[in-house]
């Protein structure tokens, strides 16, 4: 609710607030390539990775916090509002979460990622 609280912030710079969305899929980008096993290039040693467990929550955490500041966005989520925000936009944040949650799945089911 902290989040959705932050309403008029978000509105008020629709640019960083598409900005923010978009940190938020490269970081889930590299929790879902650590869970499954396939690290992206910045990945850090072996002592300082994740388990899987860690990802996952991570990863949950992120598509939870993604989807509510797209909720507080509400009606300015459009393209009439923000050039940034494109039906091709919008097409690739739906396509890389539904991946994200696939290939959590593949690795281990959890019950929050289809809730």
């Amino acid at each position: 609710s902290s989040l959705v609280s932050l309403h008029e912030c978000w509105i008020k710079d629709l640019p960083f607030s598409v900005e923010l969305l978009n940190q938020f899929l490269e970081d889930m980008d590299a929790y879902s390539n650590e869970l499954s096993g396939t690290p992206d290039e910045f990945t850090v040693s072996p002592d300082e990775a994740s388990t899987p467990e860690q990802c996952l929550a991570k990863l949950i955490a992120l598509i939870r916090v993604f989807t509510t500041v797209i909720t507080s966005l509400g009606t300015y989520f459009s393209p009439s509002r923000c050039p940034d925000i494109s039906p091709a936009f919008v097409q690739d944040l739906c396509s890389r979460i539904v991946s994200y949650v696939l290939s959590a799945i593949d690795v281990e089911f959890s019950e929050e990622l289809v809730i």
